[in-house]
């Protein structure tokens, strides 16, 4: 289980089933398998985002650095397949740099 996952869970835990508004939820730098260890893709995002039971997935830490070998515009688009396929579509906001967002 990714570390950014297991920090999930023990907030779960920490703040006695109180749901958070807004998930900021780590998806790059997954692939290769051995770097889960440290990072969640999003599929554990989504997983993540559902145990949170957060109103809002804002997904962070991808597309700025080449950390790892999936495409640097990847883990945007599969959690959009996901989330497309849960139908949360409307609950996943990828915000653009610099650009203000009202929840």
């Amino acid at each position: 289980m990714p570390s950014d996952l297991i920090a999930a869970a023990s907030l779960i835990e920490h703040v006695g089933g109180l749901a958070p508004q807004i998930a900021l939820l780590p998806i790059g730098a997954y692939h290769p398998e051995s770097f889960r260890h440290v990072h969640m893709g999003p599929d554990e995002a989504i997983k993540a985002f559902r145990d949170l039971r957060a109103k809002w997935l804002v997904p962070m830490h991808y597309g700025t650095f080449k950390l790892s070998f999936e495409e640097m515009d990847e883990p945007p688009r599969w959690l959009l397949e996901i989330a497309a396929l849960e139908n949360l579509t409307k609950q996943i906001k990828i915000l653009d740099e610099g650009v203000p967002m009202v929840f």
